[in-house]
């Protein structure tokens, strides 16, 4: 089973630290999965879909976050992050680390396994910061390890989005 945990972070590029403590967590509202098929077999790929660069989103608002992947293994875990960063980030692990963050919602949401493909509506909390952020996803197993070997397969939105 996938499963997906959405999460956001705000992580000042060029900082080597984490959201920082005593974030509020956000709040959603009316998940959406939208199964599909999930491309061909034997490839591992994971994609974001939207927001994907150059949309405006608002706090307060709701806005749909897309995703899809492929070929992975049953029991692998994706999580969706929001960076906050002044410029496009090309590589999600940061000495030795990935990029974490604060959990948007839990696999709870979606009672009959997580679709490869999906789509949540996510509320941007009134509390996130405003400025530019990129669109993060990592899919596999312990994406937490700094082994280049083990590290989880990811994809970046193509450009920033921005949080007004």
């Amino acid at each position: 089973m996938v499963i997906v945990v959405l999460v956001v972070a705000y992580f000042l590029w060029g900082q080597n630290q984490s959201a920082s403590p005593g974030t509020e967590q956000s709040q959603t509202t009316n998940p959406t999965p939208t199964p599909t098929s999930s491309g061909s077999a034997g490839a591992v790929r994971v994609r974001v879909l939207a927001p994907n660069g150059g949309e405006t989103w608002l706090r307060g608002k709701q806005y749909n976050v897309r995703w899809d992947t492929a070929g992975l293994a049953p029991d692998s875990m994706v999580y969706v992050d929001l960076i906050l960063t002044a410029s496009v980030i090309t590589n999600p692990y940061v000495n030795s680390k990935r990029i974490t963050g604060q959990e948007m919602f839990n696999a709870a949401i979606f009672p009959d396994a997580t679709p490869p493909e999906g789509t949540y509506s996510y509320k941007v909390p009134q509390t996130i910061k405003p400025g530019t952020y990129q669109v993060l996803i990592f899919a596999g197993k312990d994406c937490n390890t700094p082994e280049p070997g083990e590290r989880c397969k990811y994809d970046l939105s193509d450009g920033l989005i921005t949080v007004k």
